[in-house]
């Protein structure tokens, strides 16, 4: 999973590299070789401060593409696979739900929102700890690399909750019946997060893989 992420073409993700216009992941990437990072701090470009942080310590690294997609790779599966080291009964049959569930294949083109992701399942492992500091750092480390990832923290209050069977089905009737009108939903929590409407064109699709 990791080689088909690291050694993927800079043009296998809708989001890495547009050869027209010349936008996407790779060129904002290769365009903070030029920061420092107190202006990686004091940026206001489009996307998240800790995306922004980690591409500049990359670009110092490397300014090859390649090695910049194989450290997102790596930080995305090692997190996930530590978790499931730790929690899964069946590991392989773990990391197949994962390769199939869409979560794997989304990561080919949202870094950022496969980080937040990553970093939010890491957190699991400290979700049940007595003072779960740790659990809201890292939850509110994954923000810093996509904001929809603030969705994660009630989860916090819920974990302990016990659902019986007559309950489940109730929810999952709520839960249909909220589905068409998903979209409205996500505009107004966009203006909530963002202070205006994001992501309407693609459906929330960050917000909709955080909820699942």
């Amino acid at each position: 999973l990791w080689i088909l992420l690291a050694l993927r073409s800079w043009t296998c993700g809708n989001d890495l590299f547009d050869g027209v216009g010349y936008i996407g992941y790779i060129p904002y990437f290769l365009h903070f070789k030029s920061y420092s990072f107190k202006e990686v701090l004091a940026s206001t470009d489009e996307y998240e401060r800790g995306y922004n942080t980690l591409n500049w310590l990359i670009v110092n690294l490397s300014e090859n593409p390649q090695i910049f997609l194989a450290i997102i790779a790596a930080i995305e599966l090692s997190l996930i696979g530590y978790t499931l080291y730790r929690h899964s009964p069946n590991i392989i049959f773990s990391w197949i739900i994962f390769a199939c569930l869409g979560l794997y294949v989304f990561s080919f083109s949202g870094l950022r929102q496969a980080l937040g992701i990553s970093l939010c399942f890491f957190a699991f492992n400290f979700i049940n700890y007595r003072k779960p500091y740790i659990f809201i750092f890292l939850v509110l480390l994954a923000s810093t690399m996509h904001t929809s990832a603030y969705l994660f923290l009630p989860s916090l209050l819920t974990r302990n909750l016990k659902i019986k069977k007559n309950k489940a089905v109730l929810y999952l009737m709520m839960i249909l019946a909220v589905i068409p009108f998903i979209m409205t939903i996500i505009q107004y929590g966009s203006m909530f997060v963002y202070g205006k409407e994001k992501y309407v064109s693609d459906a929330g699709g960050a917000y909709n893989l955080f909820i699942l």
